[in-house]
């Protein structure tokens, strides 16, 4: 047996009246209620806990043996070869005080696991059991950051940002303290030349603060309601290849440092087609990156004088529910990646060709 499915793990329901194959070999099921398509592809690997209703992903990240997933009900974990076997092993638990959303899980460079909570942060060790970090709810996005030639953690989070700081002795992330003189929900950020936080609200706007070399408290603070005087939307903020890039769902912007002010970024508007209107930007590697729209996502190279678009995926075309202004893939290793959607994770894997016409009903 390769493959066992049912309506734990992905069919509408277990009665099965006919059964077809296409042209690309993907398998169609006629049922009691509906049709399933199953995708028999090597570009396209799907996961889907029917069974438990596990609610919208955020995020995803391996630590230790298992998958941890953040969701709008909670944090989950299922043993991580449950993303090679499809024989139906697909046995998902709610991890114990994680009720409420979880928004971020971030994976330090001491190989630890940092959890985003709604209400507070928290990390766990070997055994699923939960530390907490600080009180301080809503960590959104997470960085590195070197203060004095030592490694730290910079968290935005529903209202300000949090620093964190491992114990050199028994290596332990610990709460160092807020920055002080900032209030904000702040989904996305990155750190500029010369402590600079470019900082893009959940809502509105866009913030570059100035920061102390501490990391302690905020100096100078200037607001962009809007990238452009024509448009104001949510904006979001990414770094490419060492650039600062900005979206705000019309097209791309980049900083000028030269000038100290924000420009159209031609390289992307003019080459990428209709995914300069993307809203998210996740790096895969130096070379390539996943921009993601609301409706589907190009894995990109910037490796050539212009950019090629290697990969698309229509998410309507595999019934991926996506949660609004939070589209996400996580890029696992150089061989691919993982979409998150309600109530499942898909593999993609960036050397195979997906045909963005396939449909399935």
């Amino acid at each position: 047996m390769i493959w066992h499915l049912n309506s734990e793990n992905g069919l509408q329901n277990n009665t099965v009246l006919s059964i077809s194959t296409d042209r690309e070999d993907n398998i169609w099921l006629a049922l009691d209620n509906g049709v399933s398509v199953v995708y028999n592809t090597r570009f396209l690997r799907v996961n889907r806990w029917n069974n438990k209703n596990i609610g919208s992903i955020y995020d995803v990240a391996f630590y230790e043996d298992d998958l941890y997933i953040s969701t709008n009900q909670g944090l989950f974990s299922v043993n991580a070869e449950v993303l090679n076997d499809n024989r139906g092993n697909n046995q998902i638990e709610l991890v114990p005080n994680t009720e409420g959303f979880v928004l971020e899980l971030y994976k330090t460079g001491d190989n630890k696991l940092l959890i985003g909570h709604s209400k507070r942060t928290l990390m766990p060790d070997k055994n699923r059991n939960l530390t907490q970090l600080s009180n301080r709810g809503g960590g959104m996005c997470t960085k590195p950051i070197s203060i004095n030639g030592k490694d730290y953690l910079i968290q935005s989070s529903y209202t300000t940002f949090n620093i964190y700081e491992r114990n050199s002795v028994n290596g332990r992330w610990a709460f160092r303290n807020g920055l002080k003189d900032f209030s904000g929900q702040i989904q996305f950020f990155e750190i500029g030349h010369n402590e600079t936080i470019w900082a893009a609200h959940s809502r509105k706007g866009l913030y570059k603060l100035k920061v102390d070399k501490e990391y302690k408290n905020v100096l100078s603070s200037t607001f962009y309601p809007s990238l452009d005087s024509a448009n104001v939307a949510k904006i979001g903020v990414f770094a490419l290849r060492n650039r600062i890039v900005f979206t705000d769902g019309d097209k791309c912007y980049t900083y000028d440092d030269l000038n100290d002010t924000i420009v159209p970024y031609d390289y992307l508007n003019n080459n990428i087609g209709h995914f300069k209107t993307s809203h998210r930007i996740v790096r895969v590697d130096d070379n390539s990156y996943w921009f993601i729209t609301e409706r589907d996502a190009a894995l990109i190279s910037l490796e050539e004088e212009k950019p090629v678009i290697l990969n698309t995926i229509v998410y309507q075309n595999y019934g991926f529910i996506m949660l609004d202004n939070f589209e996400n893939i996580v890029p696992v290793s150089k061989d691919y990646s993982l979409l998150c959607y309600h109530n499942g994770v898909a593999q993609i894997f960036h050397d195979k060709k997906i045909d963005a016409k396939e449909t399935s009903t």
